[in-house]
């Protein structure tokens, strides 16, 4: 018998929709609890066992019976205490019931069961949800898995996309398989408006495939896939109300300033997958896009300029074309640490989502968000399953002990589907549940977790807002009522501020080396560092600067899709407080805020004329600091004013004068960054037992904001240039240094940006040949992807622009190799035509042309090892290599010798040209020779 391509029987087992059926009736239940009664009796000491084997296979059962008698439900398999128990049950669910009997209590489960889903399910339902082990990772947003990962990444293969439908069984359904992968991954699920679709994300190989978007057609089971790409993770798909859909992916090919995992920000494309381009230019991660009722989306963003990065996890909202990006919820925040999988509640301004930690699994518990009760330090959010108060605290770790929840579905403030691990449990599975923590297990599998679900009979009603971004403008508009209402300002005397600074950040490709930091935000390392230990996180350009009208008032432009914030300054140029933020105007954008860090709903200020000063002339145009907008080096800007009013005195030769020369500092450290002596001198940075140079920022000549501060505001004037003893000194006019206001601008300036080195992230290093090739690696991918959407706009615009040749991994997807044609082994080779293409190829399927196949050892002779050990048999045998090998390296052995009579049915990968290269590198796979 042929064997048929794998994709041909994914299609065959979509089509016949596999079904598992429900729990036994009520005479099942009793006998097989009694079964497990005599077990226990004959087997001393066996009972949790038994009672993990009967919660498998009765889960509903064992469910009412956890609910009912608690940590005491597994005492019903002591024959001697079924009376006792019995009696219990059936006296907590009625107090009119005579006969106390395992038959009453079931009958009384029942009833209650159907009171509470019945209705909700027949209108709702059926459900969809994917399948698959939950992630297991050190930070709630490193989920990618992403097959070229710089650092951490997680697979387990074993995934469903699976429906349960109520229509035949209206209290218990029937789950049915829609697509069945035991290789790969899936998550996300989202059904379009007309719920005849499914999107969902994918990943069918570990190395050589990615994350990418797909979508089901329910009527008819036909999958086709959506996004593509070897070396991007596109996941979290969700429909628009105008046919687009939003996504995450790791297309901006950043890695994160505090380790060395990738980052994930949010996407927007066509129905038909084309036309992708990015929302926002975000730090590190964006999260789990999802609507709410009046047609916004929220979603996670981690948020950390300028502070510390353990606390600040806020839910953000904007419109679906990516505009007016605004804090949601817990913007300046510690507790809770984290706020996940935020849903909008139907017909409310409400929103139900998952309280966590920082350094934890995407669990925690279930909180509902009212914002027009407050929006930070847990006001406005009350805890439910059940109702309860929580204490406020700071932790990093947070919501970990006990039930733990995941993807809540709400169909209102008191009703919800979600992900469940009851405390004790070892997978996640569906429930329906109220705010008070009744609940009904819908589905529960022995081998995977369940994940998202949506319902297929209704969907929450949104409001359409239109895609409005003109692409033709290269800026955006900011109005600022006034600077001094909130809390940023409070207590500065009106005129004070000046100015307002606006400064762009850019962001690193991958990690090089690594600094330590520590501060009231908590501790952690920043890679590829631009600064000494509590120095700036990121690369900063001052882009300009513009007035402050006498009423507080301004309105002025900055470049779209830049990753911005604003600093306030004072009539020396020195901050007086500083955004430790950052936010994306899309093309085109006008945006308006109310003040500085205003804690009221009223910071989100509508963009409109109205009497204020900076509506009574043109939006102002950036005035450039001092030149073009570069990376801020302390080589470049500050070195030469050192050398020219410092260095005479400050030499090096006295050593109780502090030696300001720029010279490198040569010995080896882990910063891996060349610092020079004036700037370790200026910092006061010292060299840590771990062997990188850190800093106090409260502590020598110069004073600033530390990378590691707290998550809330701070107040104006904490610190920075103003606090600062070298500027100080200065202006007193210090060994007869007189700086001119270019100087001085830079000196403050450099204080007030966290005291920046790197004007970019190879200014300085220290990195070695196969590093620099690291970096060029992931750096390159960036730039391929910002042609695609230069591209894409370009086209958009109608612009007549030649097509511009972009490398095959932007479309790779993985398949078939050879076309699907079977290739023999000869004399231990896969004897492919000679001008067919070279794969990469992790599963094989073989069988043997004489009908008898022998015990075969494949070996990878580019790389050595062995790749599997493949049993004698008749039948055709599907292999999972041990790791991803090139078709033109892979050998077949039997006892020894090369094999012949074999033949590779089929084989799954990419071609050897689809992978990402960048000058001849690839972070794990055999490239080799030419491709």
């Amino acid at each position: 018998m042929r064997f048929r391509p794998l994709h041909l029987l994914l299609s065959a087992l979509v089509l016949s929709m596999t079904a598992r059926g429900a729990e036994p009736d009520a005479g099942g239940w009793i006998d097989r609890l009694h079964r497990e009664q005599r077990i226990v009796a004959d087997e001393d000491g066996r009972m949790e066992k038994r009672w993990r084997a009967f919660s498998a296979d009765l889960p509903v059962f064992a469910d009412w019976l956890r609910q009912d008698l608690g940590d005491e439900a597994s005492g019903i398999l002591l024959a001697e205490r079924e009376a006792e128990l019995t009696r219990r049950l059936v006296e907590k669910l009625s107090a009119t019931e005579s006969a106390p009997t395992l038959q009453t209590y079931l009958r009384l489960a029942t009833e209650r069961r159907e009171k509470r889903i019945a209705g909700t399910l027949k209108e709702w339902g059926p459900i969809a949800f994917t399948e698959g082990h939950a992630y297991r990772m050190s930070f709630i947003g490193y989920t990618e898995g992403l097959s070229d990962a710089r650092n951490e990444r997680f697979f387990q293969p074993g995934a469903r996309l699976s429906v349960l439908d109520f229509s035949n069984d209206p209290l218990f359904g029937t789950t049915k398989v829609l697509i069945d992968d035991p290789r790969g991954m899936m998550r996300d699920v989202d059904v379009s408006f007309d719920r005849g679709k499914l999107l969902f994300a994918w990943k069918k190989s570990d190395r050589l495939d990615d994350y990418h978007v797909y979508e089901y057609n329910v009527e008819d089971g036909a999958c086709r896939q959506l996004t593509e790409g070897l070396g991007r993770a596109d996941y979290e798909p969700v429909y628009l109300p105008d046919g687009g859909i939003i996504f995450t992916s790791t297309r901006p090919e950043q890695s994160v300033p505090c380790w060395w995992t990738e980052i994930s920000n949010l996407y927007r494309m066509d129905a038909d997958g084309r036309n992708i381009r990015r929302l926002a230019i975000d730090q590190v991660h964006a999260l789990y896009p999802q609507l709410m009722a009046d047609g916004r989306v929220t979603y996670t963003r981690w948020d950390y300029n300028d502070r510390g990065q353990n606390f600040p996890h806020p839910v953000f909202s904007m419109r679906p074309d990516g505009k007016d990006q605004r804090a949601f919820y817990g913007g300046n925040s510690w507790f809770p640490t984290s706020l996940l999988h935020t849903r909008g509640i139907p017909g409310s301004h409400k929103a139900m989502a998952v309280a966590a930690g920082h350094h934890t699994h995407q669990q925690g518990k279930l909180v509902v968000l009212d914002t027009n009760e407050g929006r930070d330090e847990g006001r406005g959010m009350s805890f439910i399953a059940p109702r309860r108060e929580h204490p406020y605290e700071r932790v990093d770790r947070a919501m970990q002990d006990g039930d733990q929840f995941r993807y809540p579905f709400p169909f209102s403030e008191n009703e919800f589907l979600v992900s469940c691990r009851m405390e004790g449990g070892k997978r996640f599975a569906l429930y329906w549940m109220d705010a008070d923590g009744g609940r009904e297990l819908l589905h529960a599998s022995r081998d995977l977790d369940i994940a998202r679900m949506v319902t297929l009979g209704r969907r929450p009603e949104v409001k359409t807002i239109p895609e409005e971004i003109d692409y033709s403008k290269e800026t955006g508009t900011y109005y600022v009522k006034d600077v001094y209402q909130g809390v940023g300002l409070e207590g500065i005397e009106r005129g004070a501020a000046k100015k307002i600074r606006v400064v762009a950040l850019d962001y690193r490709a991958a990690g090089v080396g690594m600094t330590g930091n520590g501060g009231e935000g908590g501790g952690a390392l920043n890679s590829s560092p631009v600064a000494i230990g509590n120095g700036t996180w990121d690369v900063k350009r001052i882009l300009g600067d513009v007035d402050i009208e006498d009423d507080g008032s301004a309105r002025f432009e900055v470049p779209a899709m830049e990753s911005i914030y604003l600093q306030v300054l004072d009539d020396k140029g020195q901050v007086i407080q500083t955004s430790r933020t950052w936010d994306t105007l899309r093309p085109g954008e006008t945006k308006g805020c109310a003040g500085c860090h205003d804690k009221t709903n009223g910071n989100q200020h509508p963009y409109h004329p109205e009497e204020t000063l900076a509506w009574k002339r043109a939006a102002q145009k950036l005035q450039p600091f001092h030149g073009p907008a570069r990376g801020f080096s302390f080589p470049r800007e500050i070195q030469p004013i050192l050398d020219s009013k410092c260095v005479s005195c400050h030499d090096g030769a006295d050593p109780e004068r502090m030696d300001l020369r720029g010279l490198p500092v040569d010995d080896a450290d882990t910063n891996q960054r060349r610092w020079t002596r004036s700037y370790l001198n200026l910092t006061g940075a010292e060299r840590s037992d771990r062997g990188d140079y850190r800093a106090d920022p409260a502590r020598g000549q110069v004073n600033w904001i530390s990378k590691m501060s707290r998550p809330t505001e701070i107040p104006p004037y904490s610190a920075g240039a103003a606090r600062s003893k070298l500027l100080e000194m200065l202006d007193a006019g210090h060994e007869g240094a007189e700086l001119t206001t270019v100087e001085w601008d830079k000196i403050a300036a450099w204080i007030d940006l966290l005291v920046p080195f790197s004007g970019d992230y190879r200014e300085g290093h220290a990195w070695s040949g196969r590093e620099m090739a690291y970096y060029n690696y992931y750096e390159g991918k960036r730039e391929v992807g910002a042609a695609e959407e230069k591209a894409m706009i370009a086209a958009h615009l109608g612009l007549d622009r030649p097509a511009e040749k972009l490398p095959a991994f932007t479309t790779a997807r993985y398949r078939d190799a050879w076309e699907g044609i079977p290739v023999d082994v000869v004399d231990g080779r896969p004897a492919a035509p000679a001008d067919a293409p070279r794969w990469f190829v992790d599963v094989l399927r073989l069988a043997s042309a004489s009908g008898e196949r022998p015990e075969l050892v494949i070996r990878d002779v580019r790389k050595g090892g062995v790749l599997a050990t493949v049993p004698a048999g008749r039948e055709s045998v599907e292999v999972a290599l041990a790791n991803p090998a090139r078709t033109d390296g892979i050998v077949f052995e039997t006892g020894g010798h090369p094999a012949s009579g074999i033949v590779v049915e089929s084989a799954r990968g990419v071609r050897l040209d689809e992978v990402p290269v960048v000058d001849g590198y690839h972070p794990f796979l055999d490239i080799g020779e030419s491709r």
